[in-house]
């Protein structure tokens, strides 16, 4: 392996759990900026909102983008987060294994 492995695989998850709020609320102010949706936000929780739903369940409807840059950007993000969320399970995967449950 090229790297060590982690201290903390308890650690490595809550950083995990951490950046993916972090993503979430970086998606939300791009889109509370860009705007490019159906209807405007009504406030900074509208685009959490948003922002959470497409990289939880690509959306709910309610908000839906129009313009070409915002359907770039809704692709571009739930593209990420289907990346994120296949990293992740790699990394869970990784650890089970590493734990003996799957060993005969």
């Amino acid at each position: 392996d090229l790297f060590n492995p982690p201290r903390s695989y308890r650690r490595s998850m809550l950083l995990v759990f951490i950046n993916y709020f972090e993503i979430v609320l970086d998606f939300a102010v791009i889109h509370a900026r860009i705007g490019g949706l159906n209807k405007p936000f009504s406030g900074w929780y509208d685009a959490i909102y948003f922002s959470f739903s497409t990289s939880a369940s690509l959306g709910m409807g309610d908000f839906v983008p129009e313009s070409p840059f915002s359907k770039i950007l809704v692709s571009m993000q739930s593209v990420i987060f289907f990346v994120y969320v296949v990293l992740f399970i790699n990394a869970f995967s990784n650890r089970v294994e590493h734990k003996g449950y799957f060993s005969k």
